[in-house]
């Protein structure tokens, strides 16, 4: 028969499982904090894209309406729908307005593309004031989400011509 020694030293498995619950929240605590950094900088890197489409397509349209004022208006015989004012609207590569939403679609680096493929982004371009005064330039595109859904962010731009006034269309007196 072995005679135990009470000095003998070693690991219970109560210690071994402790160790091992600390070791499993440390580690779990450094994934969570990484992927959140990883999701902040992606939303961040495609935001910053989003601006700066947006801004692409207001100063594509401030040429156009400071070489012609009546730019929109001179093309809206190309609305597909009789409700102008409903209507959204983007300024493709060439400078011209596109009247299409599938034409509307921009890469990362802001070429137009004609798909909604992950991560392209939407562009709409809208009328404020009912006569083209006030605009709003609106980017939006989808991130990933929880339970496979994903989240639909965007970024708008609000620019006024005519001194950031909307004026009315009827008679003035």
């Amino acid at each position: 028969m072995k005679i135990k020694k009470l000095n003998q030293v070693g690991d219970t498995i109560i210690e071994v499982m402790i160790a091992l619950v600390i070791m499993g929240s440390v580690l779990a605590g450094a994934y969570y904090l990484s992927n959140y950094s990883l999701n902040t900088i992606l939303e961040s890197h495609f935001r910053s894209d989003a601006l700066y489409i947006a801004q692409s397509q207001l100063e594509q349209l401030k040429v156009q309406v400071n070489a012609n004022p009546s730019f929109i208006l001179d093309q809206q015989h190309l609305l597909p729908s009789i409700n102008s004012n409903s209507t959204h609207f983007c300024m493709s590569n060439s400078g011209g307005i596109a009247w299409s939403k599938s034409s509307c679609y921009f890469d990362t680096a802001g070429v137009s593309t004609e798909s909604n493929n992950y991560p392209n982004f939407l562009v709409s371009i809208s009328d404020l004031c009912s006569n083209w005064n006030q605009i709003k330039v609106g980017v939006s595109w989808k991130q990933g989400g929880r339970n496979g859904q994903p989240i639909i962010n965007q970024v708008d731009l609000y620019y006024g011509f005519n001194n950031n006034q909307c004026q009315n269309q009827g008679n003035s007196s």
